[in-house]
């Protein structure tokens, strides 16, 4: 833009942007940053230490900001992380719909606006318009709360990468899991990042040693508390080596191509097995796991190729645990997890519960008013333990590995092994982040119900996670083979799975409690932006 020399200074302050984007723009560049940090501490990446970073650089410049202003920073914040972090999401688009790569890019696009975007955008405008009413002891708890309830209404429909789950090397922090879930982790997190960042703007303004230590107290007592308890799970001995479970899992890493042509489908089966002999040798394991769709056809439809897999069951003691489809009544089919035993029999069959939306069925269906061609995935009912001899396995099919009520579920039902059937081979394009950031989310069911987690994927990541969260063995993306490795059955209830996620209910009505309750304190914004006429 251009201005004359001799213009008048009224003259140039008419050219100059309008106040309010003077004032209202650098809000934003904590949320960018923000995003950029959270995604650098995921998979592939791991730099952890930067997630705590995050709340505050999303938050804190947007206290007392504008309604609309809010908004848009905790969208763009949720756009920026569902850009990165899911990098892989067009691919998987592509190869499910066989969309463009330009159409599965604006598809993607719109998903993240929608979710994490909504849920995300809500959160800083609660955040802007509740935080003036709390003084700076409760801001950060407030803060917190809201963000362990955007996370919760995320999760109604996928919760990829939560804050927690970029801690999941930090095994000391996030033993609180089998308390508070994933989310107590968040919670954590989100308190101390508030309140150290608070205490830092102050100490700026102020350049005085003698700055207020009380907002930092709670935080710090929590984190305190956190870390002394995951420091006595991590020593408590997991297992006792006298009376454990030997499973072997294979991993296939069979072409997609060649997954849903029935000429291919001996192929796969003979992949399998090859791999399995070559895995187990001449022992005899407890389990042998297959991942979800090991075999592309209706198990239940095809002897003669379930006969031949009923053979290798006959390998381990207590038969083998794979992935098929399965096909029901009409045009009903269920993505499964069977039960072979020992003599090729059905000893049980999971009928997957949470379908992927337009990968798995199509939501808006109904409502143009079309109907199914050919068989068409439906969900099943309830939750279901698969019996292998004496061990009670809690069965859960890819994605499902996210939800923590469904492995609530599992172990309130009985399960004492939980087993992750999953195939990611469709949403990886080669680089293997997808896998690894699925495998890192899996770690979190474990710890939360004490069990151990068997993870079974078609191209990885494959491995076997104990009760406290460590891996192992695992088998990375990208490659065929197989682990063998014991796991111990548990019984005990842990108060997440017994309570689950009542605490962030009482918390939300905490938080709304400060429009009745609080007295305002001063709307000292932090970041202040300071606009002037020239």
């Amino acid at each position: 833009m251009a201005f004359r020399r001799d213009a008048s200074p009224k003259a140039f302050r008419s050219n100059m942007p309008p106040k309010a984007f003077r004032t209202n723009t650098p809000r934003l560049i904590g949320p960018l940053l923000a995003g950029l940090s959270f995604s650098a501490a995921c998979p592939p990446y791991d730099l952890w230490p930067l997630a705590w970073l995050v709340p505050a650089l999303v938050l804190l410049p947007l206290r007392n900001a504008s309604k609309g202003v809010a908004y848009i920073g905790g969208t763009l914040y949720a756009v920026v992380i569902g850009t990165l972090i899911t990098s892989w999401a067009p691919h998987a688009a592509s190869a499910y719909f066989e969309h463009d790569p330009w159409t599965s890019r604006f598809f993607i696009l719109a998903v993240h606006v929608t979710n994490p975007g909504i849920p995300c955008g809500l959160m800083a405008l609660a955040y802007a318009s509740f935080a003036g009413r709390a003084d700076r002891l409760r801001r950060p708890l407030l803060g917190a709360f809201l963000w362990v309830a955007c996370e919760w209404v995320r999760t109604w429909s996928l919760g990829w990468e939560l804050l927690a789950h970029s801690q999941h090397e930090n095994l000391a922090l996030i033993q609180i899991s089998d308390v508070l879930g994933a989310y107590g982790v968040s919670f954590v997190m989100v308190a101390v990042s508030l309140a150290v960042g608070e205490w830092l703007i102050e100490f700026a303004r102020r350049r005085s040693v003698q700055t207020d230590w009380r907002p930092i107290a709670v935080p710090a007592f929590l984190l305190v508390g956190v870390l002394a308890y995951g420091f006595v799970r991590l020593a408590a001995p997991v297992s006792d080596e006298s009376d454990l479970v030997s499973v072997a899992v294979v991993q296939g890493d069979v072409p997609n191509q060649f997954r849903w042509q029935r000429q291919h489908f001996g192929r796969a089966v003979a992949t399998y097995a090859r791999l399995t002999d070559e895995l187990i040798g001449d022992s005899t394991p407890d389990l042998i796991i297959w991942p979800e769709n090991a075999v592309s056809f209706y198990l239940n439809r095809e002897g003669m190729m379930r006969s031949q897999i009923g053979r290798l069951a006959s390998r381990a003691k207590h038969g083998i645990v794979l992935g098929a489809p399965r096909r029901g009544a009409g045009t009903d089919a269920f993505n499964s997890a069977y039960h072979l035993e020992p003599n090729g029999s059905v000893g049980g069959v999971y009928d997957k519960r949470y379908l992927l939306p337009f990968g798995e069925f199509d939501p808006f269906l109904a409502l143009r008013g079309e109907a199914p061609e050919g068989p068409t995935y439906v969900g099943g009912d309830r939750p279901t333990i698969l019996q292998a001899g004496p061990y009670a396995l809690g069965p859960m099919i890819c994605f499902e590995v996210l939800y923590p009520d469904l492995a609530r579920d599992l172990v309130r039902q009985g399960a004492e092994i939980l087993v992750n059937l999953s195939n990611d081979s469709w949403m990886d394009p080669g680089d293997g982040n997808a896998p690894r950031q699925h495998f890192s989310m899996a770690v979190f069911r474990a710890i939360e119900a004490r069990r151990y987690l068997v993870r079974a994927s078609a191209s990885g990541v494959s491995g076997i996670v104990d009760p406290t969260g460590r891996v192992i063995d695992r088998v990375t993306s990208g490659k065929s083979g197989g682990v063998v490795a014991g796991v111990r059955p548990q019984s005990e209830i842990t108060p997440y799975v017994a309570l689950g996620d009542m605490w962030i209910a009482a918390g939300i009505l905490w938080t709304l409690s400060l429009v009745v309750v609080w007295r305002p304190s001063p709307r000292v914004a932090p970041f202040e932006v300071v606009a002037t006429d020239g």
